[in-house]
């Protein structure tokens, strides 16, 4: 179960009125996510969930692009009706959307939290002759 990014810092809203509001809407939701989440799983001891804090994944690569493989994380990579010539270095494809290259990332990381909890195991690999 995967939280929200942070939408007052997205291209399309980051410089809009309603940039704090939607900021603060975001932490209201991931917030409530999280004590829901806690709920259920107190409920239901045999369901087993796993969690992607997106909202972080995001914050860490605007803070940090570069460890991300990004240059840029403030602007959208499509401007007017034409992309960029260089997708993969863009955190967001439009002002909303992240690019592949951050699709990426995300599914990785997504990837990787169900293998910690062993939802997904270890492929072993097999060597043919």
């Amino acid at each position: 179960m995967a939280n929200l990014p942070d939408l007052g810092k997205l291209p399309a809203t980051i410089h809009n009125s309603n940039a704090a509001h939607l900021s603060s809407l975001t932490q209201a939701h991931n917030q409530g996510l999280r004590r829901s989440l806690k709920v259920i799983s107190q409920r239901k001891s045999d369901l087993e969930i796993v969690t992607l804090d997106a909202n972080t994944l995001y914050r860490d690569a605007i803070a940090n692009p570069s460890a991300f493989g990004f240059s840029n994380v403030i602007n959208s990579c499509m401007s007017s009706s034409r992309p960029c010539g260089n997708p993969d270095q863009f955190l967001f494809w439009d002002g909303i959307h992240p690019t592949t290259a951050a699709h990426r990332i995300i599914a990785d990381t997504a990837f990787s939290a169900l293998q910690e909890a062993g939802v997904i195991k270890h492929p072993e690999i097999s060597h043919k002759s």
